[in-house]
């Protein structure tokens, strides 16, 4: 499975992981593991849209707090999200691996991360519950292979 593997050879490095739209999801399921995600400082979202706009508060971040090697996740239930886009397209252009967590056929954010994980249909609650499930499998892989 692509994500596996984009998964694991990030891990075998440093970890960042950079959360579009679902903090809480993020929270819950990484509790104190040793993942940056720039929602930690809502004063830096804060700033950022004052000085760039909404659209890039990511982008900004996955700018100036990447380093080589870093994973750039994403989860968005539409793909629509102008600030996601922006993410993912400031992840590609830094050379960054990437997984995005679809949803509604992945709108304009499809084709723009490393890989991609579409929930089918039009449902952005069962997309979500969807990218749920899929979070908790790659954490009981990741803690699987690098142990919990």
């Amino acid at each position: 499975m692509k994500s596996d593997n984009t998964i694991h050879a990030v891990l075998q490095g440093y970890e960042t992981a950079l959360n579009g739209n679902d903090i809480e999801t993020i929270l819950h399921l990484y509790g104190s593991d040793p993942v940056f995600m720039p929602q930690h400082a809502p004063a830096l979202i804060g700033r950022d849209a004052v000085r760039a706009g909404y659209e890039q508060v990511f982008a900004r971040q996955v700018a100036g707090l990447s380093k080589p090697g870093d994973l750039v996740v994403v989860l968005t239930s539409s793909g629509n999200s102008p600030n996601i886009l922006a993410a993912l397209k400031e992840a590609r252009k830094l050379g960054l691996k990437s997984i995005a967590f679809l949803g509604r056929g992945g709108g304009p954010a499809r084709g723009l991360a490393t890989c991609e994980l579409i929930i089918p249909g039009q449902s952005g609650a069962a997309a979500q519950e969807c990218h749920l499930f899929l979070i908790h499998h790659f954490c009981e892989r990741i803690d699987a292979e690098f142990g919990a």
